[in-house]
Formats: structure tokens, C-alpha cells, sequence
């Protein structure tokens, strides 16, 4: 059968109302035991374990990098209050930061 992952349409968007101090956790799930603070390596070990070749991996990380300047401008032209925009697009560039460098 075909594996799909999820989209990620929401990961980010309930810490703007529910605050890090209140619910820690960054996934629903456990990954590696863990359900925050992860880093390019525990992705690359999750791609491993669903045997995802290499390339399928490289493809979704330049897919991320490139619409993140898309995801920014919807961002800055949301409804959101100016500090919720700037609080969400913080979130955003740390997480991708963790991820991309």
C-alpha cells in the first residue's frame, strides 16, 4: 500500500493560543520518545525508519525552504494582530532554522 504523512497545515498555528509555558509539546505524537525540540536528524531518522529514500527527503526539505517566503507574505497579510503576526512568523523561522540549518 502507499504511505502518506499528513499534511502539517496546523502545527504551528496553537501555540499562538495556547502558550509554550501551558503545553510544552510541539507534536501530538511521540517521536523518538520525544515530542519537542527536534532537530533535522530526528527527521532524517523517522524518514529512515519509513523507508524513504534519500531523495524523497532532499525533496521535501527544498519544498519547505522554498515556500517560506510564500508562508511569511500570508502571514503579513492575515487578519492576525500585528504582534500575533510577528509571534507566529518567529515560531516559524526558529522551527525551519532547527530544521534547515
Amino acid at each position: 500500500g502507499l504511505t502518506q504523512l499528513a499534511p502539517a497545515y496546523d502545527l504551528l498555528s496553537t501555540r499562538l493560543v495556547i502558550p509554550e509555558k501551558d503545553d510544552p509539546e510541539e507534536l501530538a505524537l511521540t517521536m523518538d520518545g520525544r515530542k519537542r525540540k527536534f532537530r533535522i536528524g530526528d527527521f532524517q531518522q523517522l524518514a529512515k525508519s519509513l523507508k524513504l529514500k534519500q531523495k524523497q527527503v532532499d525533496n521535501i526539505s527544498k519544498r519547505f525552504q522554498k515556500v517560506m517566503p510564500t508562508v511569511l507574505d500570508f502571514i503579513n497579510n492575515s487578519f492576525l494582530p500585528e504582534h500575533k503576526k510577528l509571534e507566529y512568523k518567529e515560531l516559524i523561522q526558529e522551527r525551519a532554522s532547527r530544521l534547515f540549518t
